[in-house]
C-alpha cells in the first residue's frame, strides 16, 4: 500500500519540498526507505523525500537505507532551524487572514460607483476623472478599514451596514 496523501504532504513540508539528499529539486517523491517488499511500513518514519535523480541513484540500494534516513533526519533538522514551524502562530495568522478576505460581492459593490461614473454621459471628462479619483480613494480606504464606507461624493466615513451616506445621501443624491 502506498503512503497516504496526508503523510506525503507532511514529509514534503518537513523537507521544505526539497530532496533530502541533494536539496536541489523541489519536485520530490516520497520514497519508502525500507521497501514494502522487505516489510517496510507506510508510516511517516519510513518515508524520505527524494528527487527522481537521487531516487534512481540510491532508492534501490539496500546499503544506502541508513544514508537516506540520516540525510532525511539531518535535512528535517536544518529546515526546522531555518524556518521553525510554529503551528499555533500559523493557525492564528490563517484565522486572521480569513477574517479580512474581500469577497466578489464586496468588490462588485465597490466597483458599482466607478461603472456608474464611467457610463454617466452627463458628466464632463474632468468631472468623471474627479469622481473616479474619489471612488478609488474610497475603495483604498475601505480595503484598509473594511468595516466602514467612505462616500465618494462627500468623503464622509460611515458604517458599512448603512446603504446611503448619512451626510449627503449618496448614492440617492446622484440624480438631483
Amino acid at each position: 500500500m502506498p503512503f497516504s496523501e496526508k503523510i506525503k504532504q507532511k514529509v514534503k513540508e518537513h523537507a521544505h519540498f526539497k530532496c533530502c539528499v541533494c536539496r536541489k529539486y523541489s519536485a520530490v517523491h516520497v520514497h519508502h526507505i525500507i521497501p514494502q517488499a522487505d516489510s517496510g511500513t507506510d508510516e511517516e518514519d519510513n518515508a524520505a523525500p527524494l528527487c527522481a535523480n537521487c531516487h534512481d541513484l540510491l532508492g534501490g540500494n539496500p546499503e544506502k537505507r541508513k544514508f537516506i534516513k540520516d540525510n532525511r533526519d539531518f535535512w528535517y533538522a536544518m529546515c526546522e532551524k531555518q524556518y521553525p514551524a510554529d503551528y499555533r502562530m500559523i493557525h492564528e495568522m490563517h484565522e486572521h487572514l480569513c477574517k479580512e478576505v474581500v469577497t466578489k460581492t464586496d468588490l462588485d459593490n465597490a466597483l458599482k460607483p466607478l461603472y456608474e461614473i464611467i457610463t454617466n454621459k452627463s458628466l464632463s471628462h474632468s468631472e468623471q476623472i474627479q469622481h473616479i479619483s474619489d471612488v478609488t480613494a474610497a475603495i483604498s480606504d475601505a480595503i484598509i478599514e473594511p468595516s466602514i464606507n467612505i462616500c465618494p461624493d462627500c468623503g464622509f466615513r460611515y458604517d458599512i451596514n448603512e446603504s446611503t451616506c448619512p451626510r449627503c445621501s449618496w448614492p440617492d443624491n446622484r440624480y438631483d
